[in-house]
């Protein structure tokens, strides 16, 4: 089977990497592991669970949560449904919700139970919406007219998987690459939102575009904490199905530093804000240290420095530069490392340019700046920075704005 579709991309991995790890969340304040097996059980249970609600082939269903593992459950539910997916930003108020959902045609939405209010405020202006499945966090006794549990959505799968299981294969073999996947809303110059029609292809040529600036390895971690209406971070939550990766979800923005240290993530990505205010904590942090803490942390940022020029330059590194850059990353470097866990390898920032600034490698000890690196070429231009570093600026997608940029650093 051509692994020319999401569904299929999915349920490949799945056969690959049965027992292997694919989703780590947070759950009663410990992290808990699902292998793709068993998320693929689940999949299967919640795309059963819409043939049964009688979800046709090209059927948009639209996604209103934060990020977590459910929100990516259901999206390849969907894809194997045969359906289209139409993510909702969770910062969107009911008249947005309201219309992205009257606009796409949705006449099902996923949400979590902090979006439950709005939508029903909502309910009366979305004539065709039929069903409001609550992926966690709600367990009324009584609840309101159409709604219903994820629980309650699998074991209706489950229920019905003899009457249905041939649909859901047929669906999944006959989805073909130019097949529409995915309306994403962006934001428009004038007026609402318009909405973005994403094929099966365009995600996975993404995929394939993104192979040589996205060197991964099977089984590695990621932490994902960006909203995944957003184009960018789904694109993340298919590099995972496609290369075999364990995506932990964030708990929260406000967790992401604890988060990092206890995941450990090979890589993350993110928006420039992030990155610019790690960048500004390093240096709060070593502002606010003694005079001898702070000589030590600028001397090994000079190190740093220095080693960068003659890897840019293709130059060797002088052996007395090196045993400088050894020490520095003894007593600074390898503390920051620490701090993001510890087996960071690169990073990317997207959905808007870096501010004239600079990019620090803890690894490494190696600062590049990062003024010519925001120029939003929506043409994807690789550069060598340093010995094994790679810098790609491009576009990331139709939401990611008309200057949005790519930088990636090992």
């Amino acid at each position: 089977m051509a692994e020319n579709t999401l569904a299929k991309l999915f349920w490949s991995r799945t056969e690959k990497s049965a027992d292997k790890p694919a989703q780590m969340f947070k759950q009663a304040g410990a992290w808990k592991t699902l292998t793709w097996r068993e998320v693929g059980e689940i999949v299967r249970e919640v795309a059963l669970g819409l043939i049964a609600l009688g979800r046709g082939k090209g059927d948009t269903v639209a996604l209103l949560s934060t990020s977590r593992a459910e929100w990516v459950q259901a999206d390849f539910a969907i894809f194997s449904a045969g359906g289209v997916t139409v993510p909702i930003y969770p910062s969107y108020p009911p008249d947005l919700i309201a219309y992205i959902v009257n606009d796409s045609g949705a006449r099902t939405i996923f949400e979590d139970a902090g979006q439950l209010a709005k939508v029903l405020e909502a309910r009366d202006r979305m004539p065709a919406l039929e069903h409001i499945i609550v992926m966690a966090g709600y367990d009324a006794q009584q609840p309101p007219r159409a709604v219903m549990t994820w629980q309650t959505l699998r074991r209706l799968g489950r229920d019905n998987a003899g009457a249905h299981a041939s649909t859901l294969a047929e669906r999944v073999a006959s989805t073909r690459a130019d097949d529409l996947a995915s309306i994403v809303y962006t934001s428009g110059t004038t007026g609402p939102p318009k909405g973005v029609m994403q094929t099966h292809g365009n995600h996975i040529a993404a995929q394939a575009s993104g192979e040589k600036s996205t060197p991964v390895q099977e089984g590695w971690v990621h932490l994902l904490f960006l909203p995944l209406a957003h184009s960018f971070a789904r694109l993340e939550s298919f590099l995972g199905v496609n290369h075999g990766l364990t995506t932990a979800f964030a708990e929260n923005m406000d967790k992401i530093r604890d988060n990092l240290v206890e995941v450990k993530p090979h890589f993350i990505c993110s928006v420039p804000r992030v990155f610019e205010k790690v960048y500004a904590g390093v240096l709060a942090k070593a502002a606010a240290g003694s005079p001898l803490k702070q000589k030590i942390f600028h001397w090994a940022v000079s190190v740093g420095r220095d080693v960068s020029r003659h890897q840019q330059r293709g130059q060797p590194v002088p052996a007395g530069l090196e045993l400088k850059r050894k020490i520095a990353h003894k007593l600074v470097f390898s503390k920051l490392h620490a701090g993001l866990g510890g087996r960071l390898q690169w990073a990317i920032s997207g959905g808007a340019p870096l501010s004239s600034a600079e990019i620090f490698d803890p690894r490494t000890g190696i600062w590049v700046d990062t003024a010519s690196m925001a120029s939003g070429r929506s043409t994807h231009r690789a550069t060598l920075l340093t010995n094994g570093s790679v810098l790609v600026t491009g576009g990331l997608g139709p939401d990611a704005g008309a200057h949005a940029s790519a930088e990636i650093f090992r």
